[in-house]
This record gives structure tokens, sequence and C-alpha cells, in this order.
């Protein structure tokens, strides 16, 4: 939720935006575009594992000097890996009723 637009960014320019609806046309005519949209995904969850966890390595650096035991910091990790992935699954279920809602037909179309 935070990495993607940041890389997608105009000044960043890491990751190309998206086009949603020419996304919807391409897989119709593409079977393996939802596989390759899952391994995307994969990557995008080990990415920012990575950053989160340098991010709790340096936050262990500076709390030393506090005495916080070890597992503490081993549940600060645990916890913010539980939020990503939670996040993570929140993004593919919109991502998911965002699909089902364009394939449905429009009320009041008359269909």
């Amino acid at each position: 939720m935070v990495l993607d637009p940041i890389l997608r960014h105009e000044k960043v320019k890491f990751l190309h935006p998206k086009n949603y609806k020419a996304f919807i046309t391409s897989e119709k005519d593409d079977e393996k575009l939802d596989t390759i949209v899952a391994n995307t995904g994969l990557y995008r969850t080990f990415v920012t594992a990575g950053i989160l966890y340098l991010l709790l390595m340096f936050l262990n650096i500076f709390i030393r000097d506090y005495k916080i035991s070890n597992d503490v910091v081993f549940s600060l990790f645990v916890l913010a890996g539980i939020a990503i992935s939670a996040f993570a699954l929140r993004k593919e279920d919109n991502y998911i009723h965002q699909r089902i809602g364009r394939a449905l037909p429009e009320e009041g179309s008359g269909d």
C-alpha cells in the first residue's frame, strides 16, 4: 500500500503506471497474465518484508540501550509481518471485488 505508489511515482519511475482497463482486455487474451500478476504480488511482498526487516533491525540497534528483551523485539517483528500481510490481503480482496463488479452487468441497463 505504501511501496507500490512510491515505486510508480513519476519522479521514481521504477514501475510503470497501471492501466486497469487495458489489463482487463489483455487478460481475456492472455491466460498466463493471472499467474504473472500473482508472482508480482509475491515479489512485492518479499521486497516489503525485506524493507520492514531492515527497519526493525535498525530499530533494534537504537533500542538496545533501553534493555528491551529479545522476545519483545521478536514479537514486534511478528506483529509487523502480520500487519503487512493483513493489508496485502485487504488489497487483494479489494482487487477481487473490483473485478467481480466489472464483470456484472450494470444495474438498470435492462439486461
